[in-house]
């Protein structure tokens, strides 16, 4: 392990990070070339890449540098096809995966205990609990940053009681509650985007979403993955990116007939009339009235696979017919 003069962990995981992201680039290469199922993807990521990520953060796992959680959420992003500039809180909750922070943490407070269980003529224990006095004192250690963590998540009598309880018992509730508690953060930052206000009208719950397991053409699927967090080209995204008033962001296509129409999510799937064939052709008709907001929740909320899919191949096909009418236009 890399440490700095100053005994800063940071060294450690940048140097954890960089080697999982060369495991990543293989992971993400023999994907790119058997397109295996999502499911498979996460589980070659847990073996080969976390134990790196997360090697030895039993004592760094209290402090954890954001270049640890950069590397899931890039993997992420490969795994549903979308770009940089995709939300790291969508993308993770659309794959459904909790930060790897929780695991460090877990990993740490389980030393913790282990060294509670130590016996005192120990070294180890020896050295933890000169890290208690110094902590007792005001300094800022080890211990003191287990000490934060039990105390920021309700759990502070559990390190008053140093170890005199059932600590099987405080581990499953201590980790749903880091669970519970990162649920509510993610739902927080999605509610701050602006660029997530349709996403967060039909993805209301952190879980893998039905369409990433299923057997769709990699293509297809990133398309869909790509509409659901806002990571494509239409107008009201391009139209945020160049700073242009939402009211300005117009549908190109519905411009040529004189209507003034924002070109959003909700207009591209349920609306314009230049899709309209594809919509008869692909969409349950029950979607395709009024009011054109509920009608696109219940939609994209569907756990229905035959809808799902065909949703999926409407936006593909519909994508394919909005880059032809543009071209179109410049010609």
């Amino acid at each position: 392990m890399t440490i700095s003069t100053r005994l800063s962990w940071t060294p450690a995981q940048v140097n954890l990070s960089d080697q999982a992201r060369k495991a990543l680039t293989i992971v993400d290469r023999v994907n790119y070339n058997l397109d295996y199922p999502f499911s498979s993807g996460c589980k070659i990521f847990d073996t080969c890449v976390l134990p790196i990520l997360t090697y030895c953060s039993e004592v760094w796992g209290n402090d954890v540098h954001k270049v640890i959680e950069d590397v899931h959420v890039k993997f992420c992003r490969n795994q549903l096809g979308v770009g940089k500039r995709a939300s790291s809180a969508a993308v993770r909750g659309e794959c459904g995966r909790h930060k790897i922070e929780a695991i460090c943490i877990m990993k740490c407070i389980k030393y913790w205990i282990k060294i509670l269980q130590m016996p005192e003529g120990c070294l180890v224990k020896a050295c933890y609990n000169m890290l208690v006095t110094k902590s007792n004192s005001g300094g800022t250690n080890w211990a003191s940053k287990v000490k934060d963590i039990l105390y920021r998540h309700g759990y502070g009598y559990v390190w008053e009681a140093q170890g005199l309880i059932e600590m099987d018992t405080f581990l499953n509730q201590f980790y749903q509650t880091m669970l519970d508690s990162e649920m509510q953060l993610w739902s927080n930052e999605v509610a701050q985007q602006s660029r997530l206000s349709t996403y967060i009208k039909f993805k209301c719950l952190f879980e893998t979403e039905v369409y990433l397991s299923l057997d769709l053409p990699m293509w297809i699927r990133r398309k869909l993955s790509r509409f659901r967090i806002s990571n494509h080209d239409l107008e009201i995204e391009l139209g945020r990116h160049n700073q242009i008033p939402r009211e300005k962001r117009l549908c190109k296509i519905c411009k040529d007939r004189h209507l003034d129409v924002i070109e959003s999510e909700i207009h591209f799937v349920l609306e314009c009339e230049a899709y309209a064939q594809l919509r008869l052709k692909y969409i349950d008709e029950r979607f395709c009235g009024q009011p054109l907001e509920s009608n696109f929740i219940n939609l994209f909320n569907s756990k229905n696979e035959e809808k799902i899919s065909n949703l999926a191949f409407f936006l593909h096909a519909a994508f394919n017919v909005r880059e032809v009418l543009l071209k179109e236009k410049t010609l």
